[in-house]
């Protein structure tokens, strides 16, 4: 195989790596966009029990939720500078090169990641039916309604999860479910 073969072949390489590696940073910031919410219900949720709870509104406010940098934009990143800047170079200066785009890419990486973490959520203040006042902070989705003050909501509960929602359409009273009974 002549040089410039060799060349090419690792220049159409090098650019599918990049591409690659753009690729799986555009799918990172697409699936850390899926939070739970009113109306979004985490995979491991669907046909679990999830305890309630009722309450009453008292104030609502919009927070901050600061994300968790999980170090994967950085890890991303790292690796699609090295390789955009392998390019450059030769010898100690290849070497160089691939080290800087690497740490310009690590940085810039996380700088995406925490930005695609972070958003704007909703902290309700609420009264529950037992008089006990608790604060939920929670995902606040496009398209979902601020619930506001003086509006009765469900308390969703799961194992790592609280959720408001609000309960306009449940009636205020309900008979009692009749039991079945067991006969041997």
């Amino acid at each position: 195989m002549t040089t410039a073969a060799m060349g090419t072949m690792i220049s159409s390489r090098r650019g599918r790596l990049t591409r690659g590696a753009v690729l799986l940073l555009a799918a990172f910031a697409a699936t850390a966009c899926a939070r739970q919410s009113q109306n979004t219900f985490a995979a491991d949720e669907v046909g679990e029990p999830i305890a309630v709870d009722f309450a009453t509104v008292v104030s609502t406010r919009i927070v901050e939720i600061r994300g968790e940098n999980t170090g994967l934009g950085g890890a991303l990143g790292a690796t699609a500078g090295g390789i955009a800047l392998s390019r450059f170079g030769g010898g100690t200066g290849k070497a160089l090169a691939i080290l800087g785009g690497a740490l310009v890419g690590v940085a810039i990486g996380s700088v995406v990641e925490q930005n695609v973490q972070d958003r704007e959520g909703i902290e309700y203040t609420l009264v529950t039916e037992g008089g006990e006042t608790i604060v939920v902070v929670q995902d606040f989705a496009e398209g979902e309604r601020l619930i506001q003050p003086g509006e009765r909501v469900i308390i969703q509960s799961g194992s790592d999860f609280t959720r408001v929602v609000p309960a306009e359409t449940l009636p205020r009273a309900i008979d009692r479910p009749q039991g079945i009974a067991v006969v041997d």
